[in-house]
């Protein structure tokens, strides 16, 4: 990797550099450990740092099969940020991240949760007409 200089608000340790490390080394138990870490790092701090969308969605493929629920959580969670968003662009990358949260529960026979979920989504987003029709054509009604 280039060596980069110190910028004032960089911190350490890597968690997005040790997450890479742990998902090409298939250690999901690792993968874990080190998202949790790096999700109470960045809630103490002001910088309000976020991993990547992509890191994001690789560490819920890898958690998908040892801890569903936290996978379920990061897609669901990366679906409500981009709805927050407002844009109806953005409205289709928060109905592909419901789809994967949607397939995995599904495989999990866990219909009402899905349904609960997707229905309350639903009802608190109703005055964003054009996220409803996304979710309506690719997701189905509830």
């Amino acid at each position: 990797l280039p060596r980069q200089t110190l910028g004032k608000y960089q911190t350490f340790p890597k968690y997005s550099l040790l997450l890479e490390i742990a998902l090409y080394e298939k250690d999901p138990t690792e993968v874990l450990r080190l998202y949790q870490l790096q999700k109470t790092s960045a809630e103490k701090t002001t910088l309000g740092y976020r991993l990547s969308e992509d890191l994001l969605d690789r560490i819920a493929l890898a958690l998908q099969s040892a801890h569903p629920d936290i996978a379920v959580s990061i897609w669901n969670g990366m679906a409500l940020h981009h709805i927050a968003m407002t844009k109806p662009s953005e409205y289709d990358y928060a109905v592909l991240f419901l789809k994967k949260s949607k397939r995995l529960l599904l495989s999990l026979k866990r219909d009402n949760e899905w349904r609960g979920f997707y229905t309350t989504l639903l009802e608190q987003e109703k005055r964003k007409r054009r996220f409803i029709q996304s979710a309506h054509d690719e997701l189905g009604t509830p």
